[in-house]
Order: structure tokens, then sequence, then C-alpha cells
């Protein structure tokens, strides 16, 4: 379905375009110094030592999880996420065991600094949905990216369409061991020691050359697309009367109602692409056999979350229009927020 106000579409300007070109124009799309480049700008970025480009943010994940050694052991994740961080998991052979949130969006019993838990000190993915610092073996920051240091072991990202920058399609992992680092970028290289010989199980996960090209040039922009996502968020707040999703990435803005549903159908209808948040991955079928806590705080919230036009490109006439729409639908009485 086609928007007249979508809620997160790419900035793609002419400076993109110039380095895509130049990236073609060396023949390989595939090799080339890009990648090496958008590297850099993401480690410096993110404050972290190195970073591995990557295909996919859910690449990033599995690379990392496999690089830790996750296979066959229990991995605390909260389930509210998107599926792929749970997919990577189980592709890298863990075993989810889903975590409740907080009133902040992340998993809601860390109990010290090194990212282990009141009951399991075994791998932890915690996620940093919106943006929202939190604390993890390996942190799945795939929304995070513009708001300063990343933490964790090591930290995942991703730069699909609708992310803070983008490169079409891609992701990347960020840390400090340089042993990590090694392993990460052995195994999405194929686990290749020579010409056809490999001394393990790897994969095709890089980055190519072209993706990056673009990627280059967006980091170049990161400044001014988070600047911009800051604008987006506080205009709603201060005109919206509900209360605002949580997040310190802002890379979307929102609010919490008792009747999201009704509001999201009806701004559908307006041509406004407000859409909900993540679905419980507990209560999906393919994940619903796992091992979970009580998930008080998630059932709670889930089905209460309004997402509204985030775009970098989204003008205050069209966000005054989003705020109009909204404010012209019935309100409700609000329970807490978590």
């Amino acid at each position: 379905m086609s928007y007249r106000i979508p809620q997160c579409e790419p900035n793609i300007c002419d400076a993109e375009k110039r380095l895509v070109n130049a990236a073609l124009d060396t023949n390989n799309p595939a090799l080339g110094v890009c990648v090496e480049r958008f590297e850099e700008l993401v480690a410096q970025a993110t404050g972290r030592e190195w970073c591995v480009a990557t295909s996919s943010g859910t690449g990033a994940l599995r690379t990392a999880l496999t690089a830790l050694g996750v296979k066959g052991a229990t991995v605390s994740v909260p389930s509210f996420t998107f599926a792929a961080t749970v997919n990577a998991i189980i592709q890298a052979g863990g075993y989810p065991y889903f975590m409740d949130i907080d009133e902040n969006w992340v998993a809601a019993d860390i109990e010290n600094g090194e990212g282990e838990t009141k009951r399991i000190t075994t791998p932890f993915v915690s996620v940093e949905v919106n943006g929202n610092p939190t604390r993890g073996t390996i942190i799945d920051a795939c929304q995070s990216l513009g708001r300063g240091k990343i933490g964790g072991q090591l930290a995942c990202l991703s730069f699909n369409g609708n992310k803070i920058i983008t490169t079409g399609g891609g992701g990347a992992i960020i840390g400090d061991d340089p042993n990590l680092e090694a392993e990460c970028r052995h195994y999405i290289r194929q686990c290749t020691i020579g010409k056809y010989l490999h001394d393990g199980i790897g994969s095709n996960e890089r980055m190519p050359n072209l993706n990056a090209a673009l990627g280059v040039a967006q980091m170049q922009r990161l400044g001014e697309f988070v600047e911009k996502k800051a604008e987006i968020a506080l205009r709603y707040e201060m005109k919206i009367s509900h209360p605002p999703l949580p997040g310190k990435g802002t890379w979307l803005s929102g609010y919490i109602h008792d009747d999201a549903l009704t509001h999201i159908s009806t701004l559908q209808e307006m041509g406004i692409e407000a859409q909900p948040f993540f679905f419980p991955l507990h209560l999906q079928g393919p994940y619903k056999d796992f091992g979970r806590d009580p998930l008080p705080n998630t059932e709670a919230i889930w089905d209460r979350i309004v997402t509204l036009p985030s775009s970098t490109t989204l003008t205050e006439t069209q966000q005054q229009q989003v705020i109009d729409a909204v404010l012209s639908l019935p309100a409700a009485e609000q329970t807490a927020v978590h």
C-alpha cells in the first residue's frame, strides 16, 4: 500500500549517487576500498575499536553469536524484539529463553554491568529498542546508530532502508577485542584459509563494496539525520498529549494509547503510515515452545503502541498534518505506560 506520508523512508541525495557511481566505475561492485572506509566511520561513530561490515543485520547477529560460541547454550533475549534477533540465535545453534522488558523497553532482569541476569549467566542478547541503552553479552543495536557509544562485548547494527542510515541492506558488528574481530572476519568469508580450503563452517556475510559506497555517503550525513530525528520526536511530544515512545535514538516516534489499533487503521485510511510495533515473539507459532519468564510488561504494552511517520525527509507541513490527524481521533482513558 502506498501512503501519502510514509513512515520511514531513506534519504538519498547526489552525494550518495556520486559514490555509488564511482564504485560501479571500478567494475568490481563486490570488493573495494569503500568497505574499509565505511567500517572506519561506523567504528568512530559508535565509540568502538573496530567494525566488521556484513550483508545484513541478521548476518551480523548470527556471526557475532557464532564467534562467541553459543552453540548448544541457552541465550536470554527479550520477547519484545524483531524476529531476526531470535532467528539468529537459533541459526547459531543456541536456544532462546524469553525475558520481560522494563518501562524503557529493555530487558528487565539485568543484574550487573557484565550483562549477567538473575537467572542465566550464559550469553545474553539485549535489544536496544528504539535506541534505549542497555547491557548484554551481545547487543542488538540495530536502532541505535547516532546515539553515541554503544556497549556490549559485541554489538550489531542494521542498515536497511528504514534505518537511520542505509546501505540498501546490510549490517555490522562492532567491538574492541581483536581476537573476536578476527573470528568474525574469518566466519563471514566462509572460514577460508586458502583457495577452496576451509578450516570451519562459515558463511558469506560480507558487505559488497557497492552497498558500502552508499553507506559512506550516508555516514557523512549521520549528524544531520540524528538532528532531524530529534526535532521530529520533540515536535510530536510537544503537540500530542498521549505518552510518547521511550527512545534515545529516536529511530521511530509515536505514542502509547489504549485504542492503538483503531488509531493505526484510521490514520492509514487518511494516507498516513502509522504502524504497530513488535508483536511479542513468545506469542507467535515458531517460538511458542521456547522457555520464558512471566512477561507481564511485554504483554501489557505491545498492542498499545502507535508509531508515526519519522523519515528524515518529513517536512514540518507533513508532520503538522500527522499531528492534526492524531488530534482528531477520539481520546481514551489511559492506563499506565508499562
